[in-house]
């Protein structure tokens, strides 16, 4: 079974602590490869996130936050929001999947609704960086800001992201909040989601 962060796993892995990238065996799996990995009810869908995880835990199976621990092959962030490492590369642990890889359908600026897992609600956001190339550089394909709150990185599945969603259409007569004075001004909605960068950020419609 591929084991859940900072737990106990449910086998230790032959890795060695400090093993240096020259030594390591070729890996079948790339970052953002789709693929099975060996849960609690059998195997579930799941991102690769990290290749060659340091776990922080010891050959003990004692987690040590911030201290060198057995190294995995792969860190997967599971299609429930869950994040658990599979101990060897063989396919009792992960295996391939039919499932394609996330696609980069949100440009940067996009307002975007998502959720970090299966039991999560739908969370508003919008994509400050779509790196085009992610998979062949090892980094995340979106990177979300939640509102105020910092910056997080999304993996997917594609379902769990999607544009947001507007309660207005072009024609429809709105009151629109003035930056300057705070007040309420009427107004047309003319354009949706405009590409100029203010309201990218801020407004979802152009009005008149």
């Amino acid at each position: 079974m591929g084991g859940r962060n900072g737990h106990k796993k449910g086998g230790k892995s032959k890795k060695k602590r400090g093993n240096k990238s020259s030594s390591r065996p070729r890996l079948r799996f790339k970052y953002g490869d789709r693929v099975l990995c060996s849960a609690y009810d059998g195997f579930e869908l799941g991102t690769v996130v990290r290749l060659w995880y340091d776990t922080e835990i010891d050959e003990d199976g004692v987690f040590q936050l911030g201290k060198p621990g057995l190294v995995v092959p792969y860190q997967i962030l599971m299609d429930d929001g869950n994040l658990v490492f599979a101990p060897e590369d063989h396919d009792g642990y992960i295996r391939q999947s039919d499932a394609p890889p996330m696609p980069l359908e949100h440009p940067a600026g996009s307002r975007i609704e998502y959720k970090r897992g299966k039991m999560e609600d739908w969370r508003l956001g919008t994509v400050i960086a779509a790196c085009a190339d992610w998979a062949d550089r090892g980094t995340a394909p979106y990177t979300i800001r939640d509102g105020d709150e910092d910056s997080c990185d999304f993996w997917g599945p594609k379902h769990f992201i999607r544009r947001a969603k507007l309660r207005f259409k072009i024609g429809d007569r709105i009151g629109m909040k003035m930056m300057n004075s705070g007040d309420y001004v009427p107004g047309t909605v003319v354009k949706l989601w405009p590409k100029n960068d203010f309201f990218a950020k801020g407004g979802m419609c152009l009005m008149r």
